[in-house]
């Protein structure tokens, strides 16, 4: 009987032994499926991306030129826009340079203007009798009302002439003129 139990347990080791060699030749073969799926998914990856790259790269390609064609745009429209700032900026430049020589004529001739009126005044309170001639003929262009308005100097006594008053400067010149002319009476 021993020999008998012996073989038995034999058998039954060996049955175990078999049943786990039969479970890792499953286990290997399901290992084996996965890497097989793997392998085949990965195949499938790189094929798509081998038949796919040419259309990948050409669509990148339209998608670079399109930016390329709108930083140029924006580079035309920005390097425009600076153009349009320099020429703004010369032409204010201009019209200050040409503001400030009108504004140095006005001032001149508003000095030659209360200058020529002082002296006109003076002529004429030596000689009341004092009229002023016509202009030549290139400088006609005026009526002679307005001639003889613009050519009567201020009036002692009221401060009134025949023309506007004037800026400011030539008014408060008017009348310190006054004053000095009321004082001496």
């Amino acid at each position: 009987m021993k020999a008998n139990e012996v073989i038995r347990k034999f058998m039954d080791q060996s049955k175990a032994e078999h049943q786990k060699a039969k479970q890792a030749v499953k286990v290997a073969e399901e290992q084996e499926k996965v890497q097989l799926l793997n392998l085949s998914v990965m195949a499938h990856s790189v094929f798509n991306q081998w038949f796919f790259f040419p259309q990948l790269l050409a669509d990148k390609d339209k998608e670079l030129d399109s930016v390329r064609q709108e930083l140029k745009k924006s580079s035309e429209a920005v390097s425009e826009a600076r153009n349009q700032a320099e020429e703004a900026s010369t032409r204010l430049r201009r019209s200050e340079e040409e503001r400030s020589g009108l504004e140095k004529r006005v001032r001149t001739s508003e000095t030659v203007i209360d200058w020529l009126n002082r002296q006109l005044t003076q002529a004429q309170r030596r000689d009341p009798g004092l009229r002023l001639a016509a202009p030549p003929d290139g400088l006609a262009t005026f009526s002679s009302a307005l001639i003889s308005a613009a050519s009567t100097p201020l009036d002692a006594r009221t401060g009134a002439s025949g023309r506007s008053a004037g800026t400011s400067h030539q008014r408060q010149q008017q009348q310190e003129s006054l004053q000095f002319r009321d004082k001496e009476k």
